[in-house]
């Protein structure tokens, strides 16, 4: 890097803010729950929401919604104006859809009659009006246990501990190989991820440069340490049962509604322990999806 802070020679590496700080801005934003304040305003305002609705995302923005249900088309809007037709399928027609975008939790919910209404703020889901079970919710409580177990302290300190070193090791080496630069990496001063143009999680480790072997595990440190940042999510301040019915009404298990999971295998003979442990594990996929 010259004295332009033109880079003339060698490889550039982006250096950021990791990951996991961003989990914790998300979670003191979660704390505050501005979003779900008005989202329970509005399963509120809808309780009486066909529970056998169906709902409908759209990859890109929407600015309006209408119905025609002579035809069974539906016509959605896009931001820029342009209209995008859908004509139903059987299964859909007949029931109340809640429509929604890209990019914002807004919402629309399109009677079978053509009455379409706007719910700025979103929050509504198919089954919200479900009753659910005394059962179902000692269940989701059991599931939500045994995630927290999952993170004694002793496991949290050796995490946070192993995400040091590997992060240290990392320093060390970019800084030992790269002596000439007018910068080197250990004189940022905030906690840093580098980057590297190949993500080095998704490759073999036979298939990794010099650099790489040391990103490698510092990056699988971090994707643990990120892991139990959404575990913590997961397990804070749901202590009521309005919190437990909302998960047991929104939550998947596979493509099943956690209430039909249960229902499920209750049927195969499971005991509340044995569903609640696969419960558990279906928080586990839901937040290597968030972070990956």
């Amino acid at each position: 890097v010259n004295q332009n802070r033109e880079v003339t020679q060698g490889d550039v590496h982006a250096i950021s803010r990791p990951l996991d700080e961003w989990v914790d801005g998300f979670d003191q934003y979660y704390k505050e729950r501005r979003v779900e304040q008005q989202q329970k305003k509005n399963r509120d305002r809808w309780s009486d929401l066909d529970s056998n609705a169906v709902a409908i995302t759209f990859n890109y923005e929407i600015s309006a919604v209408s119905f025609d249900s002579a035809t069974g088309v539906l016509t959605i809007t896009d931001a820029d104006g342009q209209p995008h037709t859908v004509t139903l399928t059987p299964a859909q027609l007949g029931h109340a859809l809640i429509i929604q975008g890209a990019n914002s939790p807004d919402q629309w919910v399109v009677q079978p009659n053509g009455t379409v209404a706007a719910v700025p703020g979103g929050g509504l889901y198919p089954g919200m009006n479900r009753a659910v079970s005394q059962d179902d919710i000692d269940i989701i409580k059991l599931s939500l246990q045994k995630l927290k177990a999952d993170y004694p302290q002793s496991r949290i300190d050796e995490l946070k501990q192993n995400l040091d070193t590997k992060r240290t090791n990392l320093i060390s080496y970019y800084d030992s190989n790269n002596s000439n630069n007018t910068a080197n990496v250990s004189n940022v001063d905030f906690e840093i991820s580098v980057i590297t143009f190949k993500d080095s999680v998704t490759k073999n480790q036979n298939q990794l440069n010099a650099f790489e072997l040391k990103d490698y595990p510092f990056r699988i440190a971090q994707k643990e340490n990120n892991i139990y940042k959404y575990v913590k999510i997961f397990t804070a301040d749901i202590n009521n049962n309005a919190d437990y019915k909302l998960l047991c009404q929104a939550h998947k298990v596979g493509t099943l509604n956690v209430m039909d999971y249960i229902k499920q295998k209750k049927l195969e003979g499971k005991s509340n322990e044995a569903i609640a442990l696969l419960i558990k594990e279906s928080y586990y996929t839901l937040i290597n999806q968030l972070i990956n």
